[in-house]
């Protein structure tokens, strides 16, 4: 396994190019793609219980979150009604090791799933919808029970075409939507 790490650290950099200026050129796309997945930007807060450690014989554990979520406008101009935005959630996913040994040790999770979503607000009328996350999260244990998790990945979407309406946001309802995010968290337990 450590070694296909290896391999795939030296491909990425073997194809980023050897000067400054196309390795700019070429990441510049994909960052440009990420800033484009544009959808309402929510900071999200709640709890998680995870259990069924070793499921299926595996090291994998099912985690159920719920999460409530307040939209955060733009410098650039989102105007005060869509401000008013709520955005409530309940996660089923599922995470198994990537790297590293037991939960008493660092590792690296992957982490699948299915959320449900209400989005509500002033201006509009609430809606449901669903999303998939999928994300890689670093576990890092310390103090006995306790560890600090910290993630990054995307929730996938698919709105309905009257999302939102009358409020003009940027979000796609003529196909999916990728949410680009980044978690923190503290988790206590055994």
């Amino acid at each position: 396994m450590r070694n296909r790490i290896i391999g795939t650290v030296c491909a990425v950099v073997l194809l980023s190019g050897v000067s400054a200026a196309p390795v700019q050129g070429q990441w510049g796309m994909v960052l440009d793609w990420i800033n484009k997945l544009s959808g309402p930007g929510f900071v999200r807060v709640g709890a998680h219980y995870a259990f069924g450690d070793g499921l299926a014989g595996t090291d994998a554990r099912l985690r159920l979150t719920a999460l409530g979520g307040w939209k955060v406008s733009a410098e650039e101009g989102s105007d005060a009604d869509d401000r008013s935005m709520q955005m409530y959630s309940l996660q089923a996913t599922l995470e198994a090791p990537l790297l590293g040994g037991s939960r008493r040790s660092a590792q690296l999770l992957g982490v699948l799933g299915v959320a449900g979503h209400v989005f509500s607000g002033d201006d509009f009328d609430s809606f449901t919808n669903f999303s998939f996350p999928a994300q890689v999260v670093l576990h890092i244990p310390f103090g006995g029970s306790a560890a600090l998790r910290l993630g990054t990945g995307f929730n996938v979407f698919w709105f309905p075409d009257d999302a939102f309406e009358p409020l003009v946001v940027d979000v796609a309802t003529e196909g999916f939507e990728g949410a680009w995010g980044a978690t923190a968290g503290f988790e206590i337990g055994s």
